[in-house]
């Protein structure tokens, strides 16, 4: 019954702060709705922690306690009704102090539709959420306040609050076959509407484009070879082919070469100038016409990234902000 006595990790949200007399978010009738639900079918159940449902979402401590007996009783694979939950809680020092088995069956008496469980849990995600913003906006004034000497670790602070109540966030994954066949038959009429050979982002490859039609969206594309046989290379030109036929952001994050080492290959490949002379600097004036125009040319929506050991979380708030800024990206190259 260990998961009973184990709080989440995430912080629950101040019921009142001292300079805002405003009630936070909360709806009881959803969260006493909800647990009657439970009480009377293990469905609501299932879902609720499908749904990744914690005792902090519920604005009502009592409620949060009973959710938590629960769903102790469930990891437990034990039956779940008012009189188990009722012996869960007794056996914590609980039930007193909520109001006994009648507590319970009120609970239960109460929920007006065990097949609304579902919009209930929503109702209480929801408002758990806002009341996690406002203590996270909370928290970034007091960022704001202390007068940081970096202001960049301030602003990557607040955004990390931001961006870690929204990636507790899941989506519900599941279609059926009849929607998702309604939604192909419309991309096959656009796909014919417009009559190209090409449907997906242009890799400048031919013959690589010809088999692939172009890289589809929502696809991962591995490239695999030997150690120095040129597959960054062949990425970074997917990457300034793809940003130049969609004139969408690209981003290329590099986990060895340095910016300024990227930029250099694709000056090269761009401008035709042998990327020895580039090292070295023995440029002839013919070299220079070239990089001038190479350089107009590559006026693209192309982002490089060269940090070392960035994570996947730091990844998608680059997306994020690039999303926002500029436009959905049509391209993401890690290297």
């Amino acid at each position: 019954m260990s998961d009973f006595i184990e709080r989440s990790d995430r912080p629950s949200a101040p019921r009142a702060t001292r300079s805002d007399s405003r009630v936070p978010p909360h709806n009881l009738d959803a969260e006493a709705s909800l647990l009657g639900a439970m009480l009377l079918n293990d469905e609501p159940v299932g879902l609720a922690i499908e749904q990744q449902l914690v005792a902090e979402d519920f604005y009502k401590p009592a409620h949060g306690h009973v959710f938590a007996a629960i769903r102790s009783l469930s990891s437990a694979a034990e039956a779940i009704d008012a009189v188990t939950v009722a012996d869960e809680l007794r056996r914590n020092n609980l039930l007193d102090e909520l109001g006994g088995l009648n507590f319970l069956l009120e609970l239960q008496n109460a929920t007006p539709s065990i097949s609304s469980a579902g919009r209930y849990i929503r109702i209480v995600r929801d408002t758990s959420i806002l009341r996690r913003l406002i203590r996270g906006a909370s928290d970034i004034a007091d960022i704001g306040y202390s007068a940081p000497a970096d202001i960049k670790i301030a602003i990557d602070k607040a955004e990390q609050i931001v961006f870690d109540i929204g990636d507790e966030q899941i989506s519900d994954s599941l279609q059926k076959l009849h929607d998702l066949t309604g939604s192909v038959a419309q991309i096959l009429e656009d796909r014919f509407d417009a009559k190209a050979e090409i449907t997906g982002v242009r890799t400048g490859y031919a013959k690589l484009d010809k088999l692939l039609s172009g890289l589809q969206p929502g696809t991962l594309n591995i490239v695999g070879a030997r150690p120095a046989v040129g597959k960054s290379a062949f990425a970074l030109g997917m990457a300034v082919s793809g940003a130049r036929a969609t004139n969408r952001p690209v981003l290329f994050f590099s986990l060895e070469m340095s910016a300024t080492e990227l930029t250099q290959r694709i000056l090269s490949a761009e401008a035709q100038v042998d990327s020895d002379r580039m090292r070295t600097g023995r440029l002839q004036d013919a070299d220079w016409t070239k990089i001038t125009n190479a350089i107009n040319r590559l006026e693209i929506p192309l982002y490089i990234d060269d940090t070392a050991q960035i994570t996947v979380m730091q990844i998608r708030q680059k997306l994020r902000r690039v999303n926002v800024s500029d436009s959905p990206p049509a391209m993401v190259v890690i290297d």
